[in-house]
């Protein structure tokens, strides 16, 4: 009876350390992804966007953040073209907490000014989308970039935001 015993406990333990062991194979971490509450495009531009544009990330900056655990990021932006609203000069700092950006990586950015701290924060979590990385994004006329925003979510050429833009704020007019 006590073999009987050992040997089911020896079976059930091989086989719950088999199942633990990675057989050689790399296993990475799972990405976190956050489900942020898309702000529409009306509401977008009636006071939550200040500026929306083209950057190339040139440096970022870590720094630890009121809670140990998270850090913020500075990101020196250099404007590249503007759909929308009056850069504060030709580069701006954006600060981030989460979702942050690449250094030396383009993005088409919905963007809000803070002018007691002289930086930019994202409109709302999803209003950024990477364009390119590595070089300053040069896109041909054809070249789509994605959208991600409430109402107008899709792909535009360059030409297609500044007349996007262009019909939104003569509208408003």
């Amino acid at each position: 009876m006590k073999l009987r015993i050992f040997l089911i406990l020896s079976i059930v333990s091989m086989l719950a350390l088999s199942a633990c062991a990675n057989n050689g194979q790399e296993y990475n971490e799972p990405e976190v992804h956050v489900d942020w509450e898309a702000v529409p495009f009306e509401e977008m531009m009636s006071g939550a966007t200040d500026l929306v544009a083209i950057g190339h990330v040139t440096s970022v900056e870590e720094k630890e953040g009121v809670d140990s655990l998270l850090t913020a990021q500075f990101a020196q932006v250099d404007i590249l073209d503007v759909y929308y609203g009056e850069p504060k000069g030709e580069s701006l700092v954006l600060y981030q907490s989460v979702d942050k950006v690449k250094p030396n990586a383009s993005y088409l950015f919905f963007l809000k000014y803070i002018p007691e701290k002289n930086m930019y924060v994202l409109s709302d979590m999803i209003s950024k989308s990477l364009i390119s990385e590595g070089n300053k994004a040069t896109l041909s006329e054809e070249e789509k970039i994605e959208v991600r925003i409430s109402g107008i979510r899709g792909n535009y050429t360059q030409e297609e935001l500044h007349e996007l833009f262009d019909k939104y704020e003569n509208s408003n007019e």
